[in-house]
This record gives structure tokens, C-alpha cells and sequence, in this order.
């Protein structure tokens, strides 16, 4: 948690037009820069590549599968936002940035992702 907070500082008030969801990221201890990039990455890429018809938690499950090099949640507890180690994290945060601007890795790594799950 102390490796997280380095990454994503708290900011010093609550967050503006907290939701539920902003509210429990607040009170887990995870900034809402934390909260926007994680969150808001998984938005954006639907919008990005409409034509795979992914919806947004797909990502996620992308980019974590490709982290752990397995299916996720085998080597993390679920939520993964709650679990993830910094390192796992900021892996995580990269890899759907590149996503956004490399649609055949997102794609290779939906390929991979589906053989950990055997689909």
C-alpha cells in the first residue's frame, strides 16, 4: 500500500462529485488519480476500437491476464484493484495505455488472454 500511495498520492480532500465508487476509492486509500486512470482507461478503449465490441471490463482482463502471464484471477485475489501489488499495478496502467495506441498488441494479447482461459 505504501508502494501505491508513492504512485498515486491521496490528495489532501475528499474528491469533488464523489460517487459511490470515487467514495470507496477514497476510503480504500487510493488517490483519485488512481481511480481515474484505472477506471477511466477501461472507458476510453471501447471508444477507441468500437469495431472489436469489447466491453470495457475486457480490457482489464487483457491487461491483467498479460501481467500475470495467466488467468488472473489464479494469482490475485478479486477485486484486482483492491490486490494488485504496485509493480502489477503500474504493468496493468502501462499496458492499456500502449492498447490505446497499438491495436495488434491489444489484439495478441486478447489472443493469449482467451488460451488462458481456453477459449
Amino acid at each position: 500500500l505504501r508502494r501505491i500511495r508513492t504512485l498515486f498520492p491521496l490528495s489532501p480532500q475528499k474528491p469533488q462529485n464523489e460517487s459511490f465508487e470515487v467514495f470507496y476509492f477514497y476510503q480504500m486509500k487510493y488517490s483519485e488519480e488512481y481511480y481515474k486512470k484505472y477506471k477511466g482507461l477501461q472507458e476510453e478503449l471501447p471508444n477507441i476500437y468500437p469495431e472489436l465490441n469489447f466491453d470495457n471490463h475486457c480490457y482489464l482482463r487483457i491487461a491483467l491476464d498479460n501481467v500475470f502471464d495467466a488467468k488472473w484471477d489464479t494469482k490475485l485475489k478479486r477485486p484486482a484493484y483492491k490486490n494488485l501489488e504496485s509493480k502489477d499495478l503500474e504493468n496493468v496502467l502501462n499496458l492499456l495505455e500502449s492498447y490505446k495506441n497499438d491495436k495488434n498488441v491489444l489484439l495478441e494479447h486478447n489472443k493469449k488472454s482467451l488460451s488462458f482461459r481456453k477459449k
